[in-house]
């Protein structure tokens, strides 16, 4: 095993507990300090209202986390590199780290830039890593070099450029070979014509 990251449901419910009793302890401080004054008894009662909204969120959601136990992994090995994910079943794949060409960071979108991180295959095929985790991309990067040291990959991990390209294109559930891509996007391709329908 050269490089391994989990995260559970179970942690991030951990979170949202600690989550909990630190508002508590909030509204105890202001209570302490503020309570006992007049002047601030309409500032109090608001504020005990919207910690008791947060904290019923925040429980129903502990209840949920609980309830639907689940895991992200990033796992890598000699043979393999696999990611599970528990939202986006497209996310979901193990291919080999030897056939891997290179990493990009892209940032996509004409407005609002969504960052990504595409794994590009020497065959065409593209796969998506994750950035909802907080897995290290610097040992992750450093683990595939010891696999593939002709691999191409971000200098920055951390560092995200624009792209020109059609982010549709390296989404996961793309079929298109490196080929097939290259063809659609030569100026030069001449398309067919609609047919014509009958004239009335």
């Amino acid at each position: 095993m050269l490089y391994i990251y989990r995260h559970s449901r179970f942690q991030t419910a951990r979170s949202v507990g600690l989550s909990m009793l630190a508002l508590a302890g909030w509204l105890g401080v202001f209570f302490y300090f503020g309570g006992s004054e007049p002047e601030h008894e309409s500032t109090l009662r608001l504020f005990v209202c919207i910690v008791a909204a947060v904290e019923v969120l925040l429980f129903l959601l502990l209840i949920w986390l609980l309830r639907n136990p689940s895991t992200f992994e990033i796992r890598l090995t000699q043979n393999a590199l696999s990611q599970t994910h528990p939202f986006h079943r497209e996310w979901n794949f193990s291919i080999d780290p030897r056939e891997i060409e290179r990493v990009d960071n892209l940032l996509w979108g004409t407005t609002d830039r969504i960052p990504r991180r595409i794994i590009r295959m020497r065959d065409g095929r593209s796969f998506e890593l994750s950035l909802n985790y907080r897995y290290s991309a610097d040992a992750l990067f450093d683990a595939l070099r010891q696999i593939n040291p002709e691999i191409r990959l971000p200098q920055r991990p951390h560092l995200f450029k624009r792209s020109k390209e059609d982010a549709c294109s390296y989404l996961p559930f793309s079929k298109l070979t490196e080929t097939e891509r290259a063809a659609a996007e030569r100026p030069d391709t001449k398309k067919e014509p609609p047919p014509r329908g009958p004239l009335l």
